[in-house]
């Protein structure tokens, strides 16, 4: 039981998805996987309403490496400038690209005449960084709690397994 404890304080060092032989890392954002959701709003010009934008954010050490199943709630008429938006034109990088290249949402070029869904995409990869901050804060909490504790678990252990030992 004691070794049992003694691996499980080494698995809660470490970050999820780190293997045992990865050493753990200080980590600002939660590797997973984000579904978020923003309002695409209309520039001054009042093209189209707003709507809903939704987006599939994948983080992994720090880093956004994938955004997939951009969809929005509005006129059908969104879907070519949404497209444009993420998958970018012949003159024009995506802005997906541009994000997973860079791992990060900053400094990134809006894709011209899908001006209003890129800053959604935009926003929507920021929010989930945000949700993956948010859970690696957490993390941390939780780990530093029971590193805490786990001293005074183990001792315990120490001296009631021997006791139960002796009554069966």
């Amino acid at each position: 039981i004691i070794e049992g404890c003694q691996k499980a304080l080494e698995a809660a060092k470490r970050t999820p998805g780190e293997s045992e032989t990865e050493k753990p890392a200080n980590r600002t954002y939660a590797d997973g996987t984000y579904t978020v959701s923003v309002i695409c709003e209309p520039d001054a010009d009042g093209d189209f309403e707003a709507y809903d934008l939704t987006m599939t954010v994948q983080i992994e050490n720090d880093r956004i490496t994938d955004i997939s199943g951009i969809s929005g709630n509005g006129d059908s008429d969104n879907d070519s400038y949404i497209k444009k938006a993420a998958q970018g034109t012949s003159k024009y990088v995506g802005v997906v690209t541009q994000i997973t290249e860079k791992g990060m949402p900053e400094g990134i070029d809006a894709v011209a005449r899908a001006t209003c869904s890129s800053n959604a995409i935009i926003e929507g990869c920021q929010k989930a960084l945000d949700e993956a901050k948010k859970l690696a804060e957490e993390g941390k909490i939780f780990r530093k709690r029971f590193m805490t504790l786990f001293p005074a678990i183990l001792a315990i252990s120490s001296v009631a397994i021997p006791l139960l030992a002796k009554v069966s």
